[in-house]
């Protein structure tokens, strides 16, 4: 599975779009889409703007 991130909620609404097999999982307030794009499995993480980019990292590095 591929993570993407993007800076902009433009970014991912445009990837959410073209997205087959779509499924949202919300955790601790970070919203997940994973589906397919292109072929390949993805996962688009959405965190609300106070949030931010730091919060989703530091998830990840907690996972790895």
């Amino acid at each position: 599975m591929t993570g993407i991130i993007g800076a902009m909620k433009i970014e991912i609404e445009a990837l959410n779009a073209q997205m087959e097999n779509r499924q949202t999982k919300t955790v601790s307030g970070i919203e997940f889409t994973s589906g397919t794009l292109c072929g390949r499995e993805v996962m688009l993480p959405r965190a609300k703007a106070e949030k931010g980019i730091k919060k989703i990292l530091e998830r990840e590095e907690t996972h790895e």
